[in-house]
C-alpha cells in the first residue's frame, strides 16, 4: 500500500510510545515517501516521527491562493491600447492572429460571425472581449478573404 518498511514503522512506534500516551487511533497520520508524520488534532502542528531529519513548514494555502488569484487577475487586465487590436505572437495560439491581450483567435470570432451570430452573442461567448474587439476580428478576417484582394 504505502510501502513503509517495517523497520521504519518500528521506529515510529518507539517515538510515539515515548511522546504520546493516549491511543494512537486519536492521531492523524501522513505518509510522505517512506516518512511518517502525525497530528494530534486538526489545530495542532504536524509532527515528524524522525526528529531532526525533517522540518515541517506550515503555510496557509488560502493565502497563497489569494495572492495567485490577484496576480492572475492583474495579468488578465487589458490596456485600452490592446482593445480592438489584432496581434500575432510566437507561442500564443499557435502563432495565429489573436485579439491583443487575449488568446482568442480572430478566426474563432469569424466563425461565429459567419454562422450568423450577432456581435453581442459573440461577446457573451467570450466575456473578456468587447464589441470593438469583435469588430476588429471580423474586419481582419474579412481582409484576408480571397475576394477582398
Amino acid at each position: 500500500m504505502h510501502h513503509v518498511p517495517l523497520q521504519e514503522l518500528r521506529k515510529v512506534g518507539k517515538v510515539l510510545s515515548e511522546r504520546y500516551v493516549a491511543p494512537w487511533s486519536q492521531l492523524t497520520f501522513y505518509i510522505v515517501g517512506t516518512n511518517v508524520f502525525y497530528q494530534e488534532d486538526r489545530d495542532a502542528a504536524v509532527k515528524s516521527t524522525r526528529p531532526g531529519h525533517q522540518h515541517i513548514m506550515e503555510f496557509e494555502l488560502v493565502r497563497v491562493e489569494g495572492d495567485v488569484r490577484k496576480a492572475v487577475d492583474q495579468m488578465r487586465r487589458r490596456t485600452t491600447r490592446q482593445i480592438g487590436n489584432v496581434t500575432r505572437r510566437k507561442h500564443v495560439a499557435g502563432n495565429q492572429p489573436v485579439l491583443d491581450g487575449t488568446r482568442v483567435p480572430t478566426a474563432a470570432i469569424w466563425e461565429f460571425h459567419a454562422a450568423g451570430y450577432p456581435r453581442e452573442s459573440i461577446v457573451e461567448e467570450y466575456p473578456q472581449l468587447t464589441l470593438q474587439d469583435v469588430d476588429a476580428a471580423i474586419a481582419f478576417e474579412r481582409s484576408r478573404l480571397p475576394s477582398a484582394s
